[in-house]
């Protein structure tokens, strides 16, 4: 079906797809349809984001809520980031 609206005139130009996965599994499932890649114009490969990084995105959606942190809360904020980085890399 995918493969089908991303070919039919009915939706050409009007039909936006967005696939988001992992790098061997999107390589994967484009492999299952020999025409499915050609079908994508564009890719965007996003980098693992870094422990500092995860630390900083959260900061920042705390202070979008003026939440504020001890300095027992950064150490555990710390942690918890670098937790997260280890858990989307396996």
């Amino acid at each position: 079906e995918l493969v089908k609206s991303l070919t039919s005139e009915e939706f050409t130009g009007r039909i936006l797809v967005i696939l988001a996965g992992y790098k061997d599994d999107m390589n994967q499932m484009m492999q299952t349809n020999p025409g499915l890649r050609s079908r994508f114009a564009e890719q965007l490969h996003f980098e693992d984001l870094t422990t500092s990084a995860v630390e900083t995105m959260l900061r920042m959606k705390m202070a979008q809520k003026d939440l504020s942190m001890s300095l027992c809360a950064v150490n555990g904020l710390r942690a918890v980031s670098a937790k997260l980085v280890k858990y989307s890399q396996n």
